[in-house]
């Protein structure tokens, strides 16, 4: 891996690293988006014979490995046009906080490719699809993937139910003192053995 010297964006330093094309393992279940868009490669392509260069992409580095969070259309551009090395902004942590990066990403960046309305609806299904992600409530997987909390609420209520929305969840303290959350759904409603026995008349 080669560095460069630490160099001063919007405010905030902000260290450059280099690594091989070879060293930055990408993986499916990370990738933002739908597809990639070979048009916008192609671009990228001749931004690079041009001699322009390409804003750093974005990994997690777990002590073992490095995973690709942001710049899937970046790394390609680099393997076609036969470099060996890309600029990348090296973050410390796991393939899953590369995930939970990578949900929000190009969002803010306006040079970058827009999100379409499928990948961000991807985005959304990555938290709300995941054991520990999908019990955040609508607000919070909005921020992270940077929509509108409505479009979170919609999908939600799309799938099987077995993601109740924010409304149907309710944080509580336990006995012990530890913050727990409690699925409120069918508070307050019967069951249907409950109302059949409401039903029956006791004989005096």
């Amino acid at each position: 891996m080669m560095s460069t010297p630490t160099v001063e964006r919007n405010n905030s330093k902000l260290r450059v690293e280099y690594l091989t094309l070879e060293e930055i393992r990408r993986d499916s279940g990370i990738q933002p988006r739908v597809a990639i868009n070979l048009q916008h490669v192609k671009l990228l392509e001749e931004q690079l014979q041009e001699g322009q260069q390409l804003d750093p992409v974005t990994v997690f580095y777990d002590g073992e490995l490095y995973w690709l969070a942001d710049g899937f259309h970046r790394w390609q551009a680099h393997r076609n046009c036969c470099q060996q090395v890309i600029a990348c902004n090296i973050h410390r942590g796991s393939r899953r906080d590369a995930v939970l990066y990578s949900v929000g990403a190009n969002a803010d960046h306006k040079s970058a490719l827009p999100r379409s309305r499928v990948d961000k609806r991807l985005a959304i299904l990555k938290l709300l699809e995941d054991q520990e992600w999908k019990n955040w409530s609508d607000r919070e997987i909005a921020l992270r993937c940077k929509v509108d909390h409505k479009s979170v609420g919609k999908i939600r209520q799309n799938l099987t139910g077995e993601f109740p929305s924010e409304k149907q969840m309710r944080t509580y303290k336990t006995k012990h003192g530890t913050v727990a959350l409690m699925n409120t759904t069918n508070i307050g409603k019967k069951t249907a053995n409950q109302q059949d026995a409401s039903k029956v008349k006791v004989k005096a």
